[in-house]
């Protein structure tokens, strides 16, 4: 959908981010405003490409626990409030499980 949009030059100015199980496994990928299909064990979006990526990519281990990860992902979003204090300063976690979120 995105590809055909960007292909008419109309393009979703967002960056999807599709979580969930496929065959068993965990599935995380995003997808931009280009079409670009982009599966990794970690995904950023928005602001957080600029200011929490290398955060997260000089922390990332796959045998961190689920508590580890929240406060990597916490610190990030203190980092990008502190940057632009103009967005909400909420964060709000879902978990994505094989039974659902």
């Amino acid at each position: 959908m995105a590809y055909d949009r960007r292909n008419n030059q109309n393009p979703y100015y967002n960056n999807f981010v599709i979580a969930g199980y496929e065959n068993g496994r965990a599935y995380l990928s995003s997808i931009d405003l280009y079409g670009s299909h982009i599966h990794k064990d970690y995904i950023t979006a928005g602001f957080s490409k600029y200011y929490g990526l290398a955060i997260i990519a000089n922390n990332w281990n796959p045998d961190k626990t689920l508590e580890e990860c929240k406060k990597i992902i916490h610190r990030c979003f203190t980092i990008i409030y502190e940057r632009d204090c103009h967005s909400v300063d909420e964060v709000q976690f879902a978990t994505v499980t094989e039974r659902g979120v």
